[in-house]
């Protein structure tokens, strides 16, 4: 006598617990697998947005420099400046050819050499040269011109 004949359904159990470990299997791996594709996806996305934002504020930074050129000499405007995007620093540089740079840290750069303060700039043009400077609040000014 074989075993299959003393113990007919303990065949039967062991190829349906078989049977349910594969489709287990199966549905965990597809399960897996598209949480994957999915995580990707959004990252780009992700990604993809924090970039649109950090090209937008540099083109909002560059456009008050334009309007300082444009205006000519003589002005004197005060513009809000972020202290981060996105809860990351960046740096702002003009160059001499007049194009500005932004760069902007990934999410993993663990260095800061320079912790940009939020304010607000005073861009200055003074006979076409155009200066940059650290301003007071407008309500910190409002206050010292009413104390003078």
């Amino acid at each position: 006598m074989d075993s299959d004949s003393l113990f007919p359904h303990m065949h039967s159990k062991a190829q349906a617990a078989v049977e349910l470990l594969a489709y287990w299997s199966f549905f965990f791996l597809a399960f897996v697998t598209m949480l994957a594709y999915l995580t990707t996806i959004s990252q780009a996305e992700l990604h993809q947005k924090q970039y649109e934002q950090a090209a937008e504020y540099a083109h909002e930074i560059g456009g008050y420099f334009d309007f300082a050129v444009r205006a000519g000499s003589g002005f004197a405007g005060t513009f809000p400046l972020r202290s981060d995007i996105m809860g990351r620093p960046y740096y702002a540089t003009f160059s001499s050819s007049g194009n500005l740079y932004v760069e902007w840290e990934a999410q993993t750069a663990q260095k800061v050499d320079l912790d940009t303060q939020a304010g607000f700039v005073r861009f200055t043009n003074k006979n076409g040269t155009i200066s940059i400077s650290q301003a007071a609040m407008p309500q910190q000014n409002q206050q010292l011109n009413q104390a003078g």
